[in-house]
C-alpha cells in the first residue's frame, strides 16, 4: 500500500494580508474622495454670479470639513451621524461664512435670515454680486448637503451609482439658479461626467471583486476593516480586464467631453431654464407711512446726535453737492405719495438707467449709520453705478437703494454715483424723456383732480418751455401768499393740498390753511406739475454742507437735516 501525503496549504503571509487590506482601504477612500470632488464641481456654476471666487473657496472648505467628519463618524448609527453633520454645518456657517464677512456683528438672527433668504437673494441679485453671507449661504449649504449624502452612500452602502446622485442633483440646482449665465468652462461639465463614470466603474468592480473573494459562508460587511466596504480584495481578485475596458470607455468619454463640451446645451445660458425670469419678489420694506409723512418729526427733532455720517470723494471744482436723496415717491392715489418700485438685491455693479445726454461726474460716497435708522430707504446720490454693502436692494427705474436689514449703529456702505452736471441752459432745454416707465408720472389719481386745484393751475399762462412752466409754479409757492412753519398740520392728501392752495387769504395776507412745511410744498408742486401734464415725482432726502462735501470731510447729518 502506497501512502500519498498532501502538501499543506500555505497560510497567507503577513505581507500579503497587509497588501490586501491597504489596497481595499485606499480604493474605498478613492471613490469617496472623487464623489466629494464632484460636489465641488457641482456648485461651480455659481461662480458666474459673483465678483470673486470666494464662493468656491467656501464650498471647498465645506466639503473638506464634511469629508473629515464622515470618515470619523462612519461607524456610528446613521441618525447620529446626520445630527453631527448638521451641527457641524451650522458651526461652519456661523464661524466661517458669516464671521469672515460680518466680524463681531454676526448674530443667530442674522444667520437665520441670511440662510432662509439666500435663495431669494440669489434670484434677484444683480450680477456680478458681492460675496455677502446672504448670497453665498445657499451654495455652501447645497454643496454640504450633497457631500454629506454622497459620502454616506459611499462609506455605508454597496451601491455603484448612489454616491454620484447627490452631486448630479446639486449640479442641476446650480444650473437652475444660474440659468442666465454661461457656465465658467465646459471643462467642468466634462470633468463632472468623467468623475461620475470613474466612481461607478470603481465601485462596481471593487464590489464584484470583494464578493468573489469573500470566504464561503461569510458575507462581507460594510463595517469590516477592509476600508469601509468589508472587501477582501487583492490584485489577483480584481477583474483587471473589465477595469481596463472601463478605463478605455472613460478615456473616450473624456476626450469626447473635451471636444464637444462647448456644444453641450447645459454649458450655455440659451439652453437652460432661468429661474430669475420667474421670480420677482418685492423687497419687504418697513415703511408703514409714506416717508413724506415723516418729515415733520425729523424737522422738529432737537437731537444733536447724527443719524448717519457721509464722506464724499471725487467732487470736481465748481460742482455743488448740498443734499443726498433717500427715497423717490412716484405714485399718488389722492391720499399718499408712495412708490411701487421693485427692488433686486444689488450686486457690485448696478444696471444703468435711462440714457442721459448731459455730462456726468463720478462721485464716491461712504455712509455710516450712527443711530438706529428706521427707514428701509438709505441715502445715495443719483444715479448709483456701484455699491459695496450688505444686503442692499436696488430699483432699476428710480435708482433708489434700500436696506434689507435693520440699519444698526455702525452699518456702513459705499456708493459710486454718476451725477449729472446740468447747466442752466440745459435745464431750460430739458424735455420729458420717452422712457415708458415715466409715462405714468403725469397721470391723475382715480376720480381726477379736484376742480379747485385745476382752477389754481389755470392762473399760469401756457408757455412753450416746460422749465419756464415749472418755474411759474415754483414762484407762486414761494410767494408771500404762502407761509412756512415746520409745526404746521401734517398731511398731503388732495383735501389738505386743496385747502393749502385755495384757502382765502387772511387779514395779514396768509391764512392758517396756507401755512405748511416741506410735506405740503413738495406735494403741491408735484401735483400742480401733473395737472399741467408734466411727469413729476417727490424726492425725500437730507441736506449736507456743500463746502465740507467738496473738501472730503466727514459730515454728520442730523435728524432736522431731512
Amino acid at each position: 500500500m502506497t501512502a500519498t501525503l498532501a502538501a499543506p496549504t500555505a497560510a497567507p503571509s503577513a505581507t500579503a494580508m497587509a497588501d490586501t487590506t491597504t489596497l481595499g482601504r485606499w480604493l474605498s477612500r478613492l471613490d469617496a474622495l472623487l464623489a466629494a470632488v464632484m460636489c465641488v464641481i457641482a456648485i461651480s456654476p455659481f461662480r458666474s454670479l459673483f465678483v470673486s471666487s470666494r464662493v468656491i473657496v467656501l464650498g471647498v472648505g465645506a466639503v473638506i470639513v464634511c469629508l473629515v467628519v464622515n470618515l470619523v463618524v462612519r461607524r456610528l448609527p446613521v441618525a447620529l451621524s446626520v445630527v453631527i453633520g448638521l451641527v457641524t454645518l451650522a458651526g461652519y456657517l456661523i464661524l466661517i461664512v458669516y464671521r469672515i464677512v460680518w466680524d463681531d456683528t454676526v448674530t443667530l438672527a442674522t444667520v437665520w435670515h441670511g440662510v432662509t433668504g439666500s435663495w431669494a437673494n440669489l434670484l434677484t441679485a444683480t450680477v456680478p454680486a458681492g460675496t455677502s453671507p446672504q448670497l453665498v449661504s445657499l451654495p455652501v449649504i447645497l454643496v454640504w448637503l450633497a457631500a454629506e449624502a454622497a459620502l454616506m452612500f459611499s462609506l455605508r452602502t454597496r451601491s455603484a451609482t448612489a454616491p454620484v446622485i447627490p452631486a448630479v442633483i446639486a449640479f442641476g440646482v446650480a444650473l437652475l439658479f444660474t440659468g442666465n449665465q454661461d457656465v465658467t468652462s465646459p471643462v467642468a461639465v466634462g470633468a463632472f461626467i468623467v468623475l461620475a463614470l470613474v466612481v461607478v466603474l470603481l465601485r462596481a468592480n471593487l464590489f464584484a471583486a470583494a464578493g468573489s473573494s469573500a470566504p464561503a459562508g461569510r458575507a462581507s460587511d460594510a463595517s469590516d476593516a477592509g476600508g469601509g466596504y468589508g472587501m477582501d480584495v487583492s490584485r489577483r481578485s480584481l477583474p483587471i480586464g473589465q477595469m481596463r475596458i472601463g478605463a478605455i470607455v472613460v478615456a473616450v468619454v473624456a476626450v469626447g467631453a473635451a471636444v464637444a463640451g462647448p456644444m453641450i446645451p447645459i454649458t450655455s445660458a440659451g439652453g437652460r431654464v432661468d429661474l430669475h425670469d420667474r421670480y420677482e419678489p418685492p423687497l419687504d420694506l418697513s415703511e408703514a407711512l409714506s416717508p413724506l409723512a415723516t418729515l415733520r418729526a425729523g424737522l422738529n427733532d432737537p437731537s444733536v446726535k447724527p443719524v448717519f455720517t457721509v464722506r464724499f470723494s471725487g467732487i470736481p471744482a465748481g460742482t455743488k453737492i448740498d443734499r443726498v436723496r433717500s427715497v423717490v415717491l412716484d405714485t399718488y392715489d389722492g391720499t399718499v405719495w408712495g412708490t411701487d418700485a421693485t427692488f433686486a438685491t444689488a450686486g457690485t455693479e448696478i444696471p444703468a438707467g435711462e440714457k442721459v445726454v448731459v455730462q456726468t461726474v463720478s462721485i464716491v460716497q461712504h455712509y455710516t449709520v450712527e443711530a438706529p435708522y428706521t427707514s428701509s430707504f438709505v441715502p445715495a446720490l443719483d444715479r448709483p453705478t456701484k455699491v459695496d454693502g450688505t444686503q442692499l436692494g436696488f430699483d432699476r427705474t428710480t435708482g433708489m437703494l434700500v436696506s434689507g436689514v435693520s440699519a444698526y449703529k455702525g452699518y456702513s456702505y459705499a456708493v459710486t454715483s454718476d451725477v449729472p452736471e446740468i447747466t442752466a441752459i440745459e435745464a431750460r432745454q430739458a424735455m420729458p424723456g420717452n422712457d415708458p416707465a415715466f409715462s405714468r408720472l403725469s397721470l391723475a389719481p382715480t376720480g381726477g383732480w379736484p376742480q379747485a386745484i385745476r382752477q389754481f393751475a389755470e392762473q399760469f399762462p401756457t408757455v412753450s418751455n416746460r422749465f419756464d412752466q415749472l418755474s411759474q409754479i415754483q414762484n407762486a409757492l414761494l410767494s408771500t401768499d404762502f407761509g412756512y412753519n415746520s409745526k404746521a398740520r401734517p398731511g398731503h392728501s388732495l383735501g389738505v393740498i386743496t385747502d393749502f392752495l385755495t384757502a382765502p387769504k387772511g387779514g395779514e395776507g396768509v391764512s392758517t390753511a396756507r401755512v405748511g412745511y416741506a410735506e405740503q410744498f413738495a406735494a403741491a408742486f408735484a401735483i400742480l406739475a401733473r395737472v399741467e401734464g408734466m411727469p413729476s415725482r417727490v424726492v425725500v432726502g437730507y441736506r449736507v454742507d456743500a463746502a465740507a462735501a467738496a473738501e472730503g470731510q466727514e459730515i454728520s447729518v442730523l435728524p432736522q437735516d431731512i
